[in-house]
C-alpha cells in the first residue's frame, strides 16, 4: 500500500470517529490543555491536529450530547492513536522524496506539504489581533455595508478574549482539583469554548453584541445549514476550518482555537474584498500602505523616526538631461554611513501553493520575494550613484555618504517555510551587496521590539549572512534565538556542505516581546506564566 492510500485510510478512521456522538467534547478537552497548559499538554494534540479534528468533525452533523466517561476516554485514546500513526506516515512520506529525488527534493513544491502543516507558525497569536483592525481601518465603509462589522469591532474581541480567557482557565482548573466519582460524569471542557448571545451581552452593548455576532457568523460554519469540507481527506486538500474557525451549532459559536481566529481576522476580509471588482483596487491600495506604515513603525523603534524615510523615489537623467524614475525605495533607513532599502510585497502563499501544486508555488515566491529582491537590488545600485538623486512626494531628499548597504525583502502576510524556501529558490545577484533579510512583517516586527540598538542590528544582519549553508530552518525566529544564544561561532566551524539543524525554544525572546503587550493591559496573566 503507498503512503497516500495509508494516509487516507487513516483520515477516513478519523473521519468516522470524529462523526460518533459527543466528539466535540473530545476536541474541547484536547483544545484546553493546548490552548491553556502549555507544556503539560505535551503528549496532546497541537493546534494542527485539533484543527484536522475539526475539519473532518465538519463533513457530518454535530451531535453535541455528552458522552460516557468510557465512551470519552475510548474516542480520546482512538484520535492520539490515529494522529500519531497519521504524523508517521507523512515522515515517511517526505522520506521517501528525499530518496526518490536526493538532488532537487527540496526544489520540489509537495516536499514543503508536510512542514506547512506542522511547523508551528512564525507569527504570535497578539500581533494577529493587534494589526488586524490597523489592516482594515481604512476598509471600514466596505465591512460594514457588507458583513455588518468594522475594523474596531475586531479590536473589541481583543479585549473579550483578554477578559474571558484567564477566568475561563481558572474556573476549569478548580474544578478538576475537585473532581470525584460522581461529578466527573458530567465533566466537559465545551463551555470553555462555547459563545453565544447572552455570554457577550455580559461584556458588551446591545449595539456591539449585534456587530460582534455578525464578525462571528462572517468567520463561522453555520453547521444548522449542513455540512462542510466534503472533499477533505488529506493534507493536501483545503481545510475549510482555517479561513472560517468558528463553528455555529444551534445558536452557540464554538471557537477552539483563537489563534487560528485572529490569522483569519488579519487575512481573510482582504480576500472578500478582491472578490469585489469594484473594490479590490483600493483594497489592495490599503493594504500596502499599511504594510509600509507598520514597518515605518518597527524600524523606528530601532533606529528613531528621523532616520526612517518612506517611499523615496530615486531620480536619474536620461542621455538627453531628462528627468528619470530608476525605482522607489518602500522604507529607507540610514545609520551612521550604513542604508537598510527595504522593500515590501503583498504577495502571500496561496492555497494551491501550500497543498503542493508546483507552478502556483514558485509563482507565489517570484512574486513575494523574487521580484522585492530584484527592486531591493536595483534600488541599492541606484541609490549609490552620485549621478541620481532622491525625492519623497516630489521634496528633495538629502542623504549623507553611504558606505554599506543592506537590503529587507518584507512580505505582509506570514509565509510559512519562508527561510528555507530562501535558501532554496532565492537567486541571489553577484557584487557588493551587503547581507539581505528575506522574512516577513511580523517577523521584522518582531526583531525590531527585541533588538536593543542599532548595532546590534546590523549585528545580526551580518551574522545572519554567515548561517547560509549551515543552518536550515523554517522561520527566522530560530536563526534571532541563535544569534542571541551565541551559537554563531559554532556554526562557523561547520562544514557548509553539512547543514546544522539547530533547535531552541526562544523563551526568553518570546517573554520579552509580550512584555510589549502585558505593560499595555493587552495580555490575559496566562500568558507570562
Amino acid at each position: 500500500m503507498s503512503f497516500l492510500m495509508e494516509e487516507k485510510e487513516i483520515m477516513t478512521a478519523l473521519e468516522a470517529l470524529t462523526a460518533r456522538k459527543g466528539f466535540i467534547h473530545v476536541v474541547a478537552y484536547f483544545a484546553f490543555f493546548y490552548e491553556f497548559m502549555g507544556n503539560d499538554a505535551e503528549h496532546l494534540p497541537t493546534r494542527n491536529g485539533i484543527m484536522l479534528l475539526l475539519g473532518l468533525m465538519a463533513k457530518h452533523p454535530i451531535d453535541t450530547r455528552l458522552p460516557s466517561v468510557f465512551e470519552s476516554e475510548e474516542m480520546k485514546e482512538e484520535a492520539l492513536e490515529l494522529l500519531h500513526r497519521l504524523t508517521h506516515i507523512h515522515g515517511l512520506m517526505m522520506n521517501e522524496l528525499r530518496v526518490n529525488y536526493p538532488e532537487d527534493y527540496m526544489m520540489r513544491a509537495e516536499y514543503y506539504v508536510v512542514p506547512i502543516f506542522y511547523n508551528p507558525p512564525g507569527v504570535f497569536d497578539l500581533q494577529y489581533i493587534d494589526f488586524a483592525p490597523k489592516r482594515y481601518q481604512k476598509d471600514d465603509a466596505w465591512l460594514l455595508e457588507h458583513k455588518g462589522f468594522e475594523s474596531a469591532d475586531m479590536a473589541e474581541l481583543e479585549k473579550f478574549f483578554t477578559f474571558f480567557l484567564s477566568p475561563s482557565r481558572k474556573r476549569f482548573l478548580k474544578r478538576l482539583e475537585r473532581l470525584n466519582a460522581q461529578n466527573i460524569q458530567t465533566l466537559t471542557f465545551l463551555p470553555a469554548f462555547t459563545f453565544n448571545k447572552k455570554e457577550l451581552g455580559k461584556r458588551f452593548s446591545k449595539a456591539q453584541v449585534e456587530r460582534i455576532l455578525n464578525l462571528f457568523d462572517a468567520f463561522a460554519l453555520d453547521m444548522n445549514r449542513g455540512t462542510y469540507n466534503a472533499e477533505f481527506d488529506s493534507i493536501n486538500v483545503k481545510n475549510a476550518l482555517l479561513e472560517t474557525p468558528i463553528l455555529k451549532v444551534g445558536q452557540d459559536y464554538f471557537i477552539f482555537d483563537f489563534f487560528t481566529l485572529f490569522e483569519a481576522l488579519y487575512t481573510r476580509p482582504f480576500d472578500w474584498m478582491i472578490a469585489d471588482n469594484t473594490y479590490r483596487n483600493e483594497a489592495a491600495s490599503h493594504r500596502g500602505r499599511f504594510t509600509e506604515s507598520m514597518l515605518n513603525r518597527a524600524f523606528s523603534n530601532v533606529f528613531g523616526r528621523e532616520n526612517v524615510y518612506q517611499n523615496v523615489e530615486i531620480i536619474g537623467r536620461d542621455d538627453v538631461g531628462n528627468d528619470v524614475d530608476l525605482g522607489e525605495i518602500d522604507l529607507l533607513v540610514l545609520w551612521e554611513g550604513r542604508a537598510i532599502v527595504v522593500q515590501a510585497k503583498s504577495q502571500r502563499l496561496t492555497d494551491k501553493a501550500r497543498l503542493g501544486d508546483e507552478k502556483s508555488f514558485k509563482r507565489d515566491f517570484f512574486r513575494a520575494v523574487q521580484k522585492s529582491y530584484q527592486q531591493g537590488v536595483s534600488c541599492y545600485q541606484h541609490l549609490t550613484s552620485v549621478r541620481n538623486r532622491l525625492q519623497i512626494a516630489g521634496e528633495p531628499l538629502e542623504i549623507p555618504a553611504i558606505d554599506e548597504v543592506y537590503l529587507v525583502c518584507a512580505v505582509s502576510d506570514y509565509f510559512p517555510t519562508l527561510s528555507s524556501l530562501a535558501e532554496v529558490f532565492l537567486r541571489v545577484e553577484e557584487g557588493n551587496l551587503y547581507p539581505s533579510l528575506v522574512s516577513d512583517l511580523f517577523f521584522v516586527d518582531f526583531l525590531c521590539e527585541v533588538i536593543e540598538s542599532p548595532e546590534q542590528f546590523f549585528a545580526y544582519m551580518d551574522q545572519r549572512a554567515s548561517f547560509e549553508g549551515k543552518l536550515y530552518q523554517p522561520h527566522e525566529l530560530y536563526f534571532l534565538a541563535a544569534f542571541m544564544a551565541g551559537v554563531t561561532e559554532a556554526l562557523l566551524e561547520t562544514p557548509t556542505d553539512s547543514p546544522l539543524l539547530f533547535e531552541t525554544s526562544g523563551v526568553e525572546l518570546t517573554q520579552r516581546f509580550y512584555q510589549r503587550y502585558a505593560k499595555a493591559g493587552r495580555i490575559p496573566d496566562y500568558f507570562l506564566e
